[in-house]
């Protein structure tokens, strides 16, 4: 009540429709009203800002549901707490792999990424470090989202993702993850592709993609593809299982897929003899 009665003093004062000239003391109310109510709007504006967040701060009993409208819920349990109550459909649209394919990612990448750390230091866990990388490599998620989502640092994420892709590389250095199948694998997918499409002879289907990238600082024409758009083309064979047998990567967005297929060599290779899959007719 004392703060409408104040405000109703200053307008009085400032609205005023006498034609009277105002007083200095006139004026030194007014100045002095502004202020309190100044203070008054302040003060309430900060206790209605605080309400309102306070409103949409989720409570200890709702930090363990795994999903709200559809989308994750972020906060510093997100994979101590909510990712082990997902289902395996709900893991997969997150992380783009099922739950028991990232547990073979976890085995396979550990010897490449584990340190041993001295002491005050907090390593970050691996499966920590590699559901933030299948995030930014399989949602396209922004850096900044992935930092909220899992309670670290911009630059921390950056740095984690960069690993795991390095580890990533390195796996596939010593145990060939994408290779060209071997007799018994190329006569299985002949199979698949003969029994459905009654082509003979399919080892694998190719195609190509553009990856989207940001605007180049240099060359830019160069990147800019039929879309208008930044990009770098893939190019790419997989077989029945949309397992990657092949790859090539790296080319301007400019490049048309006649172009790139020259440029791979993949063509080359394959008349030339130096890709040779045999096979076998019999049963």
């Amino acid at each position: 009540m004392e703060k409408l009665v104040l405000l109703k003093e200053v307008f009085d004062l400032v609205f005023n429709d006498s034609e009277e000239e105002e007083s200095d003391n006139d004026i030194r109310v007014i100045k002095t009203h502004f202020k309190k109510c100044k203070n008054y709007v302040g003060n309430a504006v900060a206790n209605l800002t605080n309400h309102s967040t306070e409103e949409h701060v989720p409570s200890n009993n709702n930090e363990d549901s795994v999903t709200v409208h559809g989308q994750v819920k972020t906060n510093e349990n997100f994979v101590e707490h909510i990712v082990p109550k997902m289902a395996d459909k709900s893991f997969k649209q997150h992380f783009c792999v099922e739950p028991e394919v990232f547990e073979i990612i976890c085995k396979d990448i550990y010897p490449f990424l584990y340190k041993k750390y001295g002491p005050g230091r907090n390593a970050i866990k691996l499966d920590k470090q590699i559901l933030m990388t299948l995030c930014y490599l399989g949602n396209n998620e922004a850096l900044r989202s992935i930092s909220d989502k899992f309670d670290v640092c911009t630059s921390t994420s950056w740095r984690i993702v960069s690993n795991v892709c390095n580890a990533i590389l390195k796996l596939d250095e010593d145990t060939h993850i994408i290779k060209w199948p071997n007799q018994k694998e190329a006569k299985n997918t002949s199979k698949h592709y003969c029994d459905i499409y009654n082509l003979q002879g399919v080892i694998g289907c190719i195609g190509s993609c553009h990856i989207k990238t940001r605007e180049p600082v240099t060359s830019k024409n160069s990147y800019k593809n039929k879309d208008r758009t930044y990009s770098i083309p893939l190019q790419a064979v997989s077989n029945e299982k949309m397992e990657f047998l092949y790859y090539y990567v790296g080319e301007c967005g400019s490049l048309d897929n006649a172009l790139l297929m020259e440029k791979s060599g993949l063509e080359y290779q394959i008349n030339s003899g130096f890709i040779i899959i045999q096979i076998s007719n019999t049963t």
